[in-house]
């Protein structure tokens, strides 16, 4: 019986780890962030279909704007990635952001998933998690300007 718990618990125990460890791999290589009758992510989403018809296991989150919570994904993976989506498609993959629709975002997204599927870029998603605002050096940079604003206008008296 003693056996038979223990094999029970030790069962139960590689299941668990298996589990999260297959959670954990199940995060997209690609993010999209788009809108309903744009025709930039139409254009895009033809060339991600594409692709999809070449890497069926290629793992893509698609992400309405006007869903909430996307604007603040979008905001937070725009601030981790240093750039500056301020329209759609915005589409985050390994490295880089591809905005907006174009021949040269065409081509950039495709050798962009090609590369990373070769090489095993981690997810979009594993950045923008571990991205933290920078508050502190903000305010130190606060500080420092407000002190030279007031030596400023102690100069001037």
């Amino acid at each position: 019986m003693r056996r038979r718990r223990w094999f029970s618990l030790l069962v139960g125990l590689i299941v668990l780890v298996v589990g999260a460890v297959a959670a954990h791999g199940a995060d997209p290589l690609v993010v999209v962030f788009r809108e309903e009758g744009c025709p930039d992510c139409a254009r895009m989403q033809t060339v991600l279909d594409g692709i999809l018809a070449e890497h069926p296991d290629l793992a893509i989150a698609y992400h309405e704007i006007s869903e909430p919570g996307a604007s603040d994904l979008l905001w937070r993976m725009s601030l981790a990635y240093g750039a500056l989506a301020t329209r759609v498609p915005a589409i985050f993959v390994g490295d880089r952001v591809i905005i907006g629709a174009g021949r040269a975002e065409e081509l950039t997204l495709r050798e962009t998933i090609e590369g990373c599927l070769a090489a095993a870029c981690p997810s979009p998603m594993v950045r923008a998690q571990g991205f933290v605002f920078p508050w502190r050096d903000l305010l130190i940079v606060g500080a420092f300007v407000g002190l030279l604003v007031v030596f400023l206008l102690l100069q001037g008296l």
